[in-house]
């Protein structure tokens, strides 16, 4: 499950891009009716399902077909990670002139690692970075888009 308060920010980044009308149109296709106009509390209980996050997903690639889809999901996606960081004050080193300092490759593995230990605080996610032959790759074992 994700936390309600990480299905909150998402459902609210989601309607900041495709309008109130559009959220509900995409809740509706996913059969959450009872989520409109009624997003989940702004709590760090985990009760958002993993099945819902997918259908909220999967309705919106419905509506929008899978080019309009990515470009959504990654402004969506950026939405969601600044209301979280702003909110959390997480990844609150990432501006701070000796963070600036470090290489890019450097930066990118802290945000990154930042990143999977949010997901895994605030879900029932298991979200690890692993190095791979010098390269980095994000290890999601309970993956949300594939529970639906």
């Amino acid at each position: 499950y994700y936390s309600n308060k990480l299905a909150r920010l998402y459902l609210t980044a989601i309607e900041d891009i495709m309008g109130g009308n559009g959220v509900a149109a995409a809740l509706r296709l996913a059969k959450l009716e009872h989520l409109i106009g009624n997003y989940p509390s702004h709590t760090l209980d985990c009760h958002f399902s993993f099945e819902d996050f997918a259908a909220v997903n999967q309705a919106i690639v419905e509506m929008y077909g899978p080019q309009g889809t990515r470009g959504l999901c990654v402004r969506a996606g950026r939405a969601s990670l600044r209301h979280a960081v702003a909110e959390s004050g997480l990844m609150a080193h990432l501006p701070d002139a000796a963070f600036q300092l470090l290489h890019l490759g450097a930066r990118v593995k802290v945000g990154l690692n930042t990143l999977a230990d949010v997901l895994s605080k605030l879900s029932d996610q298991e979200v690890k970075l692993e190095e791979r032959a010098g390269d980095l790759v994000c290890v999601v074992e309970t993956c949300p888009e594939c529970w639906g």
